[in-house]
């Protein structure tokens, strides 16, 4: 279907709220995007996605990014997304799947 993510593919979620992040050495280029102190982890229908690190950037100012990758055994169809940091969960938000290429 039009705008669905395939199985296996791999995106970026934006969210605002993931709470403090990594200092860095102003200096350092990559001090744009600061890593959360905070384990961030991305569900889909509860499970846990393979995740990379949630960067705080800086373009648009105070907006997180949650690299990662929609389980490539996920069923096509609409799946209930979610971020859980420090126990916490998230709202879920719907997500529309495709089947693996």
């Amino acid at each position: 279907p039009a705008g669905a993510t395939a199985a296996g593919s791999s995106i970026t979620i934006y969210a605002t709220g993931l709470g403090d992040v990594k200092s860095a050495p102003p200096d350092d280029p990559a001090a744009a995007f600061r890593e959360t102190l905070c384990e961030v982890q991305v569900l889909v229908n509860g499970s846990q996605c393979q995740t990379g690190f949630a960067m705080l950037g800086t373009n648009p100012p105070g907006v997180y990014q949650v690299p990662f990758a929609i389980p490539s055994q996920c069923a096509a169809g609409l799946h209930n997304l979610s971020l859980m940091c420090a126990g916490r969960v998230s709202n879920s938000i719907p997500v529309l799947v495709s089947a693996g290429e």
